[in-house]
């Protein structure tokens, strides 16, 4: 093996763990904004059907009646997550 192809391998290796690194570090700094007060509600059922061996996930998202403190839904490493009431009054 050449020293020139090594230097390559080694500087390649190099580069991909910094970025590995880079991303990781940036995806635990991410953090959600505290709960607000909202009017959005959200909803999650199960939907059985004929067709299907399993239920549908069904997750509805609607105009709340009134304002109300939020959670945070679907948050994880690679998004924020969105406010909304959980089961709220349409």
């Amino acid at each position: 093996m050449t020293i020139t192809r090594r230097i390559t391998q080694l500087l390649s290796i190099t580069t991909c763990g910094a970025a590995a690194l880079i991303g990781l570090g940036w995806a635990f700094s991410t953090t959600a904004p505290e709960p607000l007060e909202t009017s959005v509600g959200f909803t999650q059922m199960p939907l059985e059907t004929q067709h299907r061996d399993r239920a549908l996930d069904l997750h509805i998202w609607y105009p709340a009646g009134a304002r109300g403190s939020a959670d945070v839904i679907a948050q994880n490493a690679l998004m924020y997550g969105f406010q909304a009431q959980r089961d709220a009054l349409p």
